[in-house]
């Protein structure tokens, strides 16, 4: 899902701001976060829900960064536009072209060459160039065997 077509993310700071609310949203709805890109005016999650609680983990990180968005901008109003796209994804094969394809957006986009300059995804993680924050799942990345269905967040 987009927003108006402009910038979510302005400074480095609101990326890290919108990262805590993926954090509380992994803390409070008990999901799992496999691979994250933000981009300019959009961003991709490659989640895990155990629970049925997928709408709820996307409102809570959404609403909350809009209010905090709003409030540094003195604006009001709704910064995304209508429902996230979600796919159900089950086979393990397709999950590892969908971790690809969200850590290759920077580079399609042309912002950087190569995927480990890109801070803003979990790339840098799963390349071994950064620590995994906590709230980050990186076991799945390294084992053959994926039990549960996960789903690609676009907004």
């Amino acid at each position: 899902m987009e927003n108006t077509g402009s910038d979510l993310f302005k400074t480095e700071s609101a990326r890290g701001k919108f990262l805590e609310y993926l954090m509380q949203a992994v803390q409070r709805c008990a999901i799992m976060v496999h691979t994250f890109c933000l981009m300019t005016n959009h961003y991709h999650l490659l989640i895990e829900t155990p629970h049925p609680n997928l709408s709820q983990a996307i409102k809570w990180i959404n609403v909350g960064y809009a209010a905090y968005f709003n409030r540094k901008r003195r604006r009001s109003g709704h910064l995304f536009q209508g429902r996230f796209k979600a796919v159900v994804v089950d086979a393990d094969e397709y999950l590892k072209h969908l971790s690809r394809y969200i850590h290759l957006n920077p580079v399609r986009a042309r912002m950087v060459e190569y995927c480990k300059d890109y801070p803003w995804s979990s790339y840098p993680v799963f390349g071994g160039y950064e620590k995994a924050p906590e709230w980050l799942e990186t076991d799945w990345a390294h084992s053959q065997k994926v039990d549960l269905s996960y789903r690609i967040i676009t907004y």
